[in-house]
């Protein structure tokens, strides 16, 4: 029936046609010259002039009148920097109801050029830039010459150095030499800093990028061959031509609570400023007590005293100041040991058994506490203390990972230590943990790690959403991590990978705050008071603000972290929306 019915349609139409062509040729239009011409060849020509007809009104609909309906304005966007043209900065243009983007480089005149759609609302952003950041805006396309200007922040940049001390020699200085210098910039008055030498090299961060030449200041008895640097340059070198050494001497005394003196007792002391990473040799007092240590490079110490026998409880003394040319001395009063003992249980993570041998240290603070102990056929060692105060452990050996700052108190029980076995995939890896100011994962994060010792690259990575970069299968030795965020600023950090260790540090960049500017309507562009916004992570999902309400206007002013992007949950009755943003930067923090 269908069938029929459209076939008789068709038929009608057809005769409708010829009748037109009657009338057209009647009238004196010879248009059966052209017909006979293409049926002669048993070309229907009816359906040709229906596929005739459909091309001529599409035409006209290009042409005439989808300009009329939907009618194209032009938008310049201008972009300006401190009231200077800024070009060849990409803007990224996205159009109300049109999910793609369109992006435009900005000219020689600081200028982009769109067209858009009349009447639709836009949001224009700068793309990523490593020299400017910019605050999205969105507005109408009310007329059809729209101009708007896009102001543009320029990124303080800084850079970090890091520079190799060299002695006259040409050999490049250890922990036991150690020397200040003062740093400042020929071009930028705002940077100075002073920095000491640790294991032959000073690592100098926040250079700016303007900063000229690295002018050099040395102590007094101090000459170098460099009185300046150019901070441009990836590898930084001082030569020392003079280099005097300023010592003093310490004279350590050690006695009982009853103010006998103490011959045997092992005796060291530990730098606490001045002298960075400096211990000095390990002495034994003598009959009368005493140990005197010579040659030790001025700044703060503390003394140590370790009795082997166990007898004495090991102590440390308060810092105190060796000065150049003269002798401090430090007095260690000793306890006797012991009003009870830590004991340990050490096992294999893997299969449960105890692990024999196991080298266990115990530290009262950063003091070592004692001799080193084995643990036996058993996987138990014990240490006999002086005091019930918190001890922490550090366990090794060499087919397990060490462990180390275990906690430890005087009790009746065991503290039971699980060894995890050493394998080529867990013994020389370095696990970087990237976090913002307030301790939070950063991800996407850049980190770059460079050998300390040729500055040549490892390997670079990006955090995942925990914020962490891990480097496996590693030689052991001295690395430098940087931890770069486009926009949010740089750090760099030494770090030694030493085997069998968990080697984790971490790196803080400063991100800052955001602010989400909200406003809730309803569908008759009425505010919406008393609203529900939440906000989450689009990334992970994870809520990250507490439940909150708009003003009488309609309006919320929301506080998220700069480098985020986030999605909202807006509510109100049972009415439940989501909106996916960025957090707009409301002021910029500079690492």
């Amino acid at each position: 029936m269908i069938f029929l019915g459209l076939k008789e349609l068709y038929h009608g139409l057809e005769d409708r046609y010829y009748a037109m062509l009657d009338w057209l040729d009647k009238h004196g239009l010879p248009v059966y010259k052209v017909v006979d011409a293409i049926e002669a060849n048993n070309i229907p020509s009816f359906p040709l002039f229906v596929l005739l007809c459909i091309i001529i009104i599409g035409l006209l609909w290009v042409f005439a009148i989808s300009p009329l309906v939907f009618q194209q304005a032009s938008l310049t966007v201008s972009l300006s920097a401190d009231g200077e043209s800024i070009a060849g900065e990409k803007v990224i243009l996205k159009i109300e109801g049109i999910e793609e983007e369109i992006t435009k480089t900005s000219s020689s005149s600081g200028e982009a050029k769109f067209s858009v759609p009349l009447g639709k609302s836009v949001t224009i952003r700068l793309g990523d830039s490593e020299d400017y950041t910019a605050r999205p805006k969105t507005l109408d396309i009310d007329s059809f010459d729209k101009k708007v200007t896009l102001t543009l922040t320029p990124v303080e940049k800084t850079v970090s150095r890091i520079i190799k001390l060299f002695d006259s020699e040409g050999k490049l200085f250890d922990n036991s030499r150690t020397v200040s210098i003062s740093f400042s910039c020929t071009a930028n008055d705002s940077f100075t800093a002073s920095r000491t030498s640790a294991g032959g090299q000073i690592l100098l961060e926040g250079i700016p990028t303007d900063c000229g030449f690295l002018n050099l200041q040395f102590p007094q008895g101090v000459t170098a061959q460099q009185v300046s640097l150019n901070p441009e340059l990836e590898s930084l070198s001082i030569n020392l031509l003079q280099a005097e050494a300023r010592v003093g001497k310490a004279l350590v005394s050690v006695k009982d609570s009853e103010a006998k003196s103490l011959a045997g007792i092992k005796v060291q002391l530990l730098a606490v400023s001045g002298s960075d990473s400096f211990q000095s040799a390990v002495l034994f007092t003598n009959a009368t007590g005493n140990a005197l240590f010579e040659n030790i490079p001025i700044g703060s110490y503390k003394a140590q005293a370790v009795d082997d026998s166990g007898e004495y409880t090991a102590l440390a003394t308060e810092p105190k100041e060796i000065r150049e040319n003269e002798t401090a001395s430090f007095t260690v009063v000793m306890q006797k040991s012991s009003i009870g003992s830590i004991k340990f249980s050490i096992t294999d993570k893997e299969t449960g058994a105890a692990v024999q041998n196991a080298k266990i240290d115990l530290f009262k603070g950063s003091v070592a506490y004692g001799t080193s102990k084995l643990s036996d056929a058993q996987g138990k060692a014990e240490f006999k203390v002086g005091e019930n105060v918190e001890y922490a452990a550090s366990i090794d050996h060499p087919d397990y990972l060490k462990i180390s700052g275990i906690p430890a108190r005087i009790s009746s029980g065991e503290i039971q230590v699980e060894l995890v076995p050493a394998t080529p995939e867990n013994s020389k890896v370095l696990t970087v943990r990237v976090v913002d100011e307030r301790g939070l994962a950063v991800e996407f994060a850049k980190v770059k790690l460079v050998k300390a010792s040729d500055s040549s690259t490892v390997e670079e990575q990006a955090t995942g959403s925990n914020g962490i970069a891990q480097f496996l299968r590693l030689e052991e030795g001295n690395y430098i991590v940087r931890a770069l965020k486009p926009g949010f600023g740089e750090r760099v950090q030494s770090v030694q990978v030493v085997a069998r260790q968990e080697n984790i540090i971490d790196i803080t960049l400063v991100i800052g705050s955001g602010i989400i500017s909200l406003s809730v309507i309803d569908p008759d562009s009425n505010p919406v008071p008393n609203a529900s916004v939440e906000v989450f992570d689009s990334l992970s999902g994870e809520k990250i603000s507490a439940e909150s309400l708009t003003d009488s206007q309609g309006k919320k002013n929301i506080q998220a972290r700069a480098d985020k992007t986030v999605f909202l949950k807006i509510r109100r009755g049972k009415a439940l929306g989501f909106f996916g943003c960025r957090a707009e930067i409301q002021r910029k923090v500079f690492a």
